[in-house]
């Protein structure tokens, strides 16, 4: 309660003067903060700070996380599946349900989200080879077929291997990490 929260807003670069910090955006917007919290993976968190000079007293342990990626879909099925509820995982697959399994969620649509190892295999693909794919593995693992409404790849998904603690502080720049 009581704080500014800008959304959907690329943060291009952190300035630390002696009062306070200045984010810059894209499209030039700046806002200033007493203190600043950085949550973006790792790799971008770093390049955030490399652009903005800013050398924290953790920042090396940055290279310490690991992530996997996950490619996601979202289909439309054209047939009725085998079963309303959740597909039990097995390759590609690390889960795929319906929307309608989900809490207070209604419709047809399924979301099928790959196991690491298939999203590392391809996660140089487009969006259009991948969706493609898996639409396909969804098909055989449902038995319906479906129709592909997007795919997306989430680059850092799920934390690998995290840092040995929860969260990093730098008081003397009023900057964290989480």
């Amino acid at each position: 309660e009581g704080l500014k929260v800008c959304s959907s807003s690329k943060v291009t670069t952190l300035q630390r003067d002696a009062a306070q910090w200045t984010i810059a955006c894209e499209g030039g917007s700046e806002h200033g903060f007493d203190a600043c919290l950085v949550t973006l993976p790792a790799p971008q968190a770093d390049a955030l700070l490399s652009a903005s000079a800013l050398r924290p007293s953790w920042r090396s342990a940055l290279a310490e996380i690991v992530y996997a990626p996950c490619w996601t879909i979202v289909a439309e099925p054209l047939g009725e599946p085998e079963f309303a509820h959740a597909a039990a995982p097995s390759p590609p697959f690390r889960w795929c349900a319906p929307e309608s399994a989900k809490p207070n969620r209604r419709g047809s649509a399924w979301v099928a989200q790959a196991d690491a190892n298939w999203s590392r295999d391809h996660l140089e693909a487009s969006a259009e080879d991948a969706g493609r794919a898996l639409l396909s593995a969804l098909s055989d693992a449902t038995g319906a077929p479906f129709e592909l409404v997007r795919a997306h790849r989430w680059r850092f998904a799920e934390v690998e291997r995290a840092l040995n603690k929860p969260s990093c502080f730098d008081p003397s720049l009023r900057l964290a990490y989480a």
